[in-house]
Formats: C-alpha cells, structure tokens, sequence
C-alpha cells in the first residue's frame, strides 16, 4: 500500500509540474521559450513579451508546492521590485492566473560561471579577481540598501561583456531577519545543485545561508576558490586543502582567507577596495 501511495503521489506530482510546452502562448502577451531549471518550488523560462518584442525570464511556482512556492515567489518579487541596479536583473511584472503564478524579470544574456566552467573554461588568477570586483558593486548595492542575497554561487552569476550580474533572488531576505520560513533552503538543497566542496556542502551552505552581509562574501570567496580550482592539476592524491594545492601568490591567498574566516566587520566596500588594490599591483 505504501508503494502504491509513493507512486500515486509521483505521477501527481509529475501531471502537476509537466513543462509547458516550447512556443506556447501564456496570457496572452509570453511565448514560452525553453525550460532553463527547476527548483523545489519553481520553474524557470526563456520567454519572448510579444507585445514589446524582447526577452524575458518567467519563473513560475510549481503547482505540486501549493502555498509554499506561491508564497516563495510573491516574496521574491517584493524584494527584486524594490532593486535598481544594472547589474542586477530588473523586475517587470507579476502575474496570478488560475493556479500558476509568475514573476517576469530582464532577461540577462550570457552564460553563468557554471556553465562557463562546464564548458572548460579556466580562469587566471587574475581573471579570478576581476570577477569578484564585478561581483562586489551589486553586492554593495544590495547591502547598502539593506538586503543580502544568501546564495552567490556560480550559477547564480552571468558573465557578460566583463560585467558580472547577480541573479536569482530566491533566498534573499533583509539583513539580520529571522525567516519563518524553514523551508526555503529546503527549495535550495532540492534544487540540486549543490556544487562540490571540500569542506562538504553542509558546512557552506550554514555560512552561505546567514542572513548578514558576512554570508555573501563568504559565498564570493567560495566562489572565487571554484574559479580558481578550474586550472589547478593535482600533484598528488589525496587533497591537501586549498592553500597548499592552489598557487596563489601571498597577497591574494591572505584575501581569499579572510572571506572564507566569515568576518562580520568585513564589508562589500572594503572587498572592492582591496580587490582594486590587487589588480593595481
């Protein structure tokens, strides 16, 4: 009987959440484009506004979370409404329909750093800097205004023109709240992309998950260890820690350490000015 209801609850799930499917037309005004992701919560997808004849980004809920992602989402969009910054995707609208709900943003061009990577990309380690100093101005727009992001990771970073842009606001919240919600980053770890990490993900997610500006540039430093790593050959087996297998040079390997130390005094402002400093030499 147990097996039955595990499968009755799958396949319900599945009719629920299916795709929409490609070149479908949604309100009226959204041609539905591909399937970019799926979260514990939401779908994501390219999307053309017919009526202004651009790109657009539609993340809807999954129907199969009920009032969870209705209410993931519609947070989502108070807060991405509320943001002016060119490196940060602008809100354009929010729609409830029946039972789906969507938010739609600027569509960003570009391939994230993961997919970047994936590609085969390597990144110098001055390349490395570059996009933390492009990272650092939304980081210090969001901060100043009084928000964090909570989850800077390579996916949720789109490379462009050597311009860094900040995407998906899903986990962000205001600076110090104490969420009701316990299972927001449970959408996080369903989404399934946890990206590996020597320190195991559990303990990055607890540092990248805090709701203080502490958290996103301890996610930038874990960042810029993955873009650092894409070139690294190891001389051995077995794994040494990051400051022994990568050579970084002093300065550098001294920057990466205090992001990763999680300091609370440490901010967007003193990053982008140590990061100039850097690239000065």
């Amino acid at each position: 009987m147990r097996k039955l209801r595990n499968w009755w609850k799958g396949a319900r799930t599945d009719w629920l959440d299916y795709p929409l499917p490609e070149g479908m037309l949604w309100n009226k005004r959204y041609r539905i484009g591909k399937l970019l992701g799926t979260g514990g919560f939401g779908q994501t997808y390219a999307a053309c506004d017919i009526q202004r004849g651009k790109r657009v980004l539609l993340k809807f809920n999954r129907p199969s979370a009920g009032e969870k992602g209705r209410l993931l989402l519609r947070r989502e969009s108070v807060i991405l409404k509320e943001l002016r910054h060119p490196q940060i995707p602008g809100w354009q609208d929010y729609i409830q329909r029946g039972g789906r709900e969507a938010l739609v943003t600027e569509w960003i061009e570009g391939d994230s750093l993961a997919q970047q990577v994936d590609k085969g990309r390597t990144f110098t380690e001055r390349e490395a800097l570059q996009v933390l100093l492009s990272l650092m101005r939304p980081l210090r727009y969001l901060h100043g205004i009084g928000y964090v992001h909570r989850d800077v990771r390579l996916t949720n970073v789109i490379q462009r023109d050597g311009h860094c842009y900040l995407v998906d606001f899903g986990l962000a919240c205001r600076i110090g709240e104490q969420l009701h919600f316990d299972w927001r980053d449970e959408a996080a770890m369903e989404e399934g992309e946890q990206e590996a990490s020597p320190a195991g993900w559990d303990a990055v997610e607890h540092r990248l998950r805090k709701p203080y500006p502490s958290g996103d540039l301890y996610g930038a430093g874990h960042l810029m260890l993955f873009l650092l790593y894409t070139g690294y050959e190891p001389e051995r087996p077995e794994d040494a820690g990051w400051e022994r297998e990568l050579k970084l040079s002093p300065p550098v390997r001294e920057f990466v350490r205090r992001l990763l130390q999680d300091e609370e005094d440490m901010t967007a402002t003193d990053c982008e000015k140590e990061l100039k400093r850097l690239l000065a030499r």
